[in-house]
């Protein structure tokens, strides 16, 4: 048993910001110890989870209107001019356009 006591809707809301992942690593223990003192917390916590989870899947991808990907390549190959020039793909590196665009 926790040596603390909180209210239910405060615990709610802790435990809404854990399963987003908003919680620092000690807040973020003390709500999962928490809701292990009890069954129905540690299911209301577990069911947050599985909703946040779940929440990437819910909808369809969006997709980069074709004149806002032409202008940020535009702009990729203006700021970081070299012999190679990014190539308009699907699949195109941007972490390496951006941080190392002539190596």
């Amino acid at each position: 048993m926790s040596k603390f006591s909180i209210a239910h809707e405060d615990f709610r809301e802790l435990s809404i910001l854990a399963a987003l992942d908003e919680l620092g690593e000690i807040d973020r223990n003390f709500v999962t110890e928490y809701a292990a003192t009890d069954l129905e917390l540690e299911a209301e916590l577990a069911s947050l989870q599985n909703t946040v989870a779940a929440l990437a899947y819910s909808v369809e991808p969006l997709t980069l209107p074709t004149h806002l990907k032409d202008r940020l390549f535009q702009r990729i190959n203006s700021e970081h001019p070299c012999e190679q020039q990014v190539e308009q793909t699907p699949k195109a590196n941007l972490f390496c356009a951006c941080f190392d665009p002539c190596a």
